[in-house]
C-alpha cells in the first residue's frame, strides 16, 4: 500500500474531477480553494504527471488525469456504500464556550 496516494488527495482530486472546478471542489469537501490546490499539486507530484489542464476560467481533465479518475471512481463508489451506512446525517453543531465568552461573542453572531 505504500503506492497508495493518502486518501484526501484522492478525495480532493475526484471532487474536482467530478465538479469541473477546484472552488466546487472545496464547497463540496469544506476545505479552502488553496488546500484543494495544494492536494492536487501533491497527487501530480506523487503519480509523476499532470492530471488536470488548468486556465482561469476552465479545469479540464488531462488523458492522464481522465485515466485516474475511471480507474479510481468504482473503488471510490464501493468505499462510499460501505460507510456510507454508517455515516452520521446530523447537522447539530455544538459549541462549549465559558459563558462570558459566549454571551459577547456567540449572541452577537448568532441571534435567535
Amino acid at each position: 500500500m505504500k503506492s497508495v496516494p493518502p486518501t484526501p488527495l484522492i478525495a480532493a482530486f475526484d471532487a474536482v474531477a467530478r465538479l469541473r472546478s477546484f472552488n466546487r471542489a472545496a464547497d463540496e469537501l469544506c476545505l479552502s480553494h488553496s488546500t484543494i490546490s495544494h492536494r492536487i499539486r501533491e497527487l501530480e507530484k506523487t503519480v509523476g504527471v499532470s492530471l488536470f489542464a488548468r486556465t482561469t476560467r476552465v479545469v479540464t481533465l488531462t488523458a492522464e488525469g481522465a485515466h485516474l479518475h475511471r480507474q479510481i471512481k468504482g473503488a471510490l463508489h464501493t468505499l462510499e456504500q460501505a460507510f456510507g451506512p454508517h455515516a452520521s446525517k446530523q447537522s447539530t453543531v455544538r459549541v462549549s464556550a465559558l459563558p462570558s465568552f459566549a454571551r459577547f461573542r456567540l449572541i452577537l453572531l448568532y441571534p435567535i
